[in-house]
């Protein structure tokens, strides 16, 4: 009896074609994209790094340094690049009036249109790009106008109550991603606020 040869090849490249795809369908992510975690720096401080946009790992530990460390000379700043507040289907370089629908652009903060009962919803900055330097741009809702300003980092923080409505308000970082915020904190949307993102617990 004679046994006949046949060329393997072309099934085992097959074979392994296969299996590397299924490999791949099945590979699981690292992390959650964008999610940060707390990680170790030189001398016992704390850094934060971020997951990928892919999920299939974090990107490397960010350390800030103290004022008392000894740190390289600071390179200059970049340039500034004049306000992008975004406002709904336009771009403003002042502040965005959003109290109604459309939004609109104006040069005057103070002019934005109110509703009835004398209320205004006014962004003069949609991010930490729009304040200078050791300013954040906060949500801050107040008696009439809920802003988003550029105020000194401190600043932008706690609780208090909303001296019309009676109720506990928590004052909110704006961003555009969870890089914006601290580590405890992810970028999402604030209750009504139109085309704001704020760094929520």
């Amino acid at each position: 009896m004679r046994l006949r040869q046949c060329n393997l090849a072309p099934l085992a490249a097959l074979a392994l074609a296969f299996a590397m795809a299924l490999v791949s369908a099945c590979k699981s992510q690292a992390c959650v994209p964008g999610k940060q975690v707390a990680c170790a720096c030189p001398g016992g401080k704390q850094g934060v790094q971020a997951c990928d946009a892919d999920g299939s790992r974090y990107l490397p530990c960010i350390c800030t340094s103290t004022p008392t460390q000894a740190t390289a000379p600071a390179l200059a700043p970049p340039p500034r690049r004049k306000k992008q507040i975004r406002c709904g289907s336009l771009t403003c370089d002042t502040a965005c009036c959003a109290t109604f629908n459309p939004p609109t652009c104006t040069k005057d903060p103070t002019q934005c249109a109110r509703t009835d009962q004398g209320e205004a919803v006014v962004y003069e900055c949609d991010g930490p790009e729009d304040c200078v330097t050791g300013k954040v741009c906060c949500l801050v809702p107040e008696k009439t106008v809920i802003g988003a300003v550029c105020v000194p980092r401190e600043e932008c923080s706690g609780s208090f109550q909303h001296p019309r409505y009676g109720i506990m308000v928590t004052v909110k970082k704006v961003c555009h991603a969870n890089f914006d915020c601290d580590v405890s904190e992810m970028c999402g949307p604030f209750a009504n606020a139109t085309d704001i993102l704020t760094c929520n617990k």
